[in-house]
């Protein structure tokens, strides 16, 4: 055979051998893709997971009248701390929450809360160390709830919701309660339904389930919760202080004054100052004195000015001229 013939030969085998595996790989292919498709198919399909449950729902507060919720989302509960899932059985309610304004050791002015649609609140005055108390004229003004009290030797503002539709309203007097204005002044800073408004309009959410009281003074914004004192500065976080029978809050400045019932060596109203600038979550109390109130469940208020301290419980109004080391 010459060479030629010999080359011939070989490549007409070489074209035959390579054919045969393009033909194998090709089939392969086919056969995987066929493969693929079907397990895609396969997992696209619906399954069938039994009968479907109820949807969960969830709220975070009531929802203003003919607007929508954007998004149904559980409010937070600080669950973590003591009191803070308002499990206080002495808890009160938001229309029986209590306030009190010292202008001095003979005079201050008291208000319940209110509702909107029950029975309105009542604001009075007394001058005789709380002996006797007046109910306040609001002339024009219908006042149905309070939501600030603050009294004082020239100017007393109460905050709350004014006329049918309760609008919320500032007024002032600058004569003991006789005449009163619209205050255009900012407003304290306030409870609402939907947590805490300030006096600039600004909102938070409230640290606690059933908060009784907000303060918010130079040093900081503190709030009663049940058995916890909730504290922040600015718009920092708020520092849960566990706080057994925490009954209202009253600040003198650099201080706050806590009314505490349930304490060793004390049937009626504990009183105790806290460092207003510098609170922990271990921050303690310092005893001062006990209030001997005869009624210690429910609603209780205390207010200051200087040396002169006021306890509001049950229907009883106690005084003292020291701080709150003897009534």
């Amino acid at each position: 055979m010459s060479a030629r013939d010999r080359w011939r030969t070989l490549g007409g085998a070489l074209t035959g051998r390579t054919l045969l595996w393009v033909a194998i790989v090709v089939v392969v292919l086919i056969v995987v893709d066929v493969v693929l498709v079907a397990v895609a198919v396969g997992r696209t399909a619906p399954a069938d997971h039994g009968t479907p449950g109820p949807v969960p729902t969830f709220t975070s507060g009531p929802t203003p009248s003919g607007t929508a919720s954007a998004a149904a989302t559980p409010s937070p509960t600080a669950t973590s701390f003591p009191g803070a899932a308002g499990g206080d059985t002495s808890a009160v309610t938001a229309d029986e929450r209590r306030f009190l304004s010292v202008v001095d050791g003979t005079t201050a002015w008291r208000a319940t809360a209110g509702s909107c649609s029950d029975a309105a609140a009542s604001v009075e005055r007394s001058t005789d160390g709380g002996d006797t108390w007046k109910a306040v004229d609001f002339g024009s003004f219908d006042l149905r709830s309070v939501s600030a009290l603050s009294a004082g030797s020239t100017k007393t503002t109460v905050h709350g919701g004014v006329g049918a539709s309760c609008t919320p309203t500032g007024i002032a007097s600058f004569t003991s309660g006789r005449f009163w204005a619209a205050d255009a002044g900012a407003a304290p800073a306030t409870l609402t339904d939907q947590g805490i408004r300030f006096g600039d309009g600004t909102t938070a959410d409230a640290p606690c389930t059933t908060p009784r009281q907000v303060v918010d003074g130079d040093d900081g914004t503190a709030v009663v919760c049940a058995d916890v004192l909730a504290w922040r500065d600015g718009s920092g976080p708020w520092v849960m202080v566990p706080m057994t029978g925490l009954r209202a809050v009253a600040t003198s400045g650099t201080e706050y004054t806590v009314a505490r019932v349930g304490q060793a060596g004390c049937d009626g109203i504990a009183i105790e100052t806290l460092d207003a600038g510098s609170i922990t979550r271990s921050s303690t109390p310092t005893a001062v004195g006990c209030a001997p109130a005869t009624t210690t469940s429910g609603a209780v208020a205390v207010g200051q000015d200087g040396k002169s301290m006021w306890v509001w419980s049950g229907d009883q109004v106690l005084v003292s001229k020291d701080g709150g080391a003897t009534w």
